[in-house]
């Protein structure tokens, strides 16, 4: 039996519970985890939410995407103030205070196959962001007054609606 038949043979065989308890243990971690709150006005974790606005810093430029000349501003999906999260002993080195900002293209990166380059951005920001009102989203393209041949634009995408985010210890 040549080394590609024992491989084949090793793939195929079905594992013993022990193993299969050991490999679970072994790929077993620690993190958090974030879930919505019952309803949207339920008090969560400060600083942290899903939708709405950012309390993103005025200095600092919403992000975009650019896609064939056009360019539109990226969908807020949230924020995480760090100091909530730093409250979780077990998990891996990063910074304890400060926020992170998350931005995702909705328009153009999942028809452009870029979602994971420039179709998304995390912003962190060191600073307590507590003190800046919510930033609305910048005005999206209209067809009627710039891009007549992008009919999605008809009706812009409006901002996800705020809801707030709970956070708890997981084990998986």
């Amino acid at each position: 039996m040549d080394d590609f038949e024992a491989q084949q043979r090793e793939w195929q065989r079905i594992p013993t519970r022990e193993e299969m308890e050991n490999r679970l243990k072994a790929e077993t971690c620690r993190g958090v985890q974030f879930y919505k709150t019952v309803y949207a006005d339920t008090p969560g974790a400060p600083g942290c939410w899903i939708g709405g606005e950012p309390t993103l810093p005025p200095d600092i430029d919403w992000p975009t995407y650019t896609e064939d000349d056009l360019t539109v501003p990226m969908h807020f999906l949230g924020q995480i103030n760090l100091a909530e999260v730093a409250k979780f002993d077990h998990l891996p080195e990063m910074p304890t205070t400060g926020t992170l900002f998350f931005f995702y293209d909705t328009i153009y990166a999942p028809a452009s196959g870029t979602m994971g380059q420039q179709g998304s951005q995390v912003i962190y920001v060191p600073e307590d962001v507590s003190v800046y009102p919510p930033r609305p989203t910048p005005r999206f393209p209209t067809i009627e007054t710039e891009y007549v041949s992008y009919w999605y634009l008809e009706t812009p995408t409006q901002g996800y609606a705020k809801w707030n985010v709970q956070l708890r210890d997981f084990e998986d």
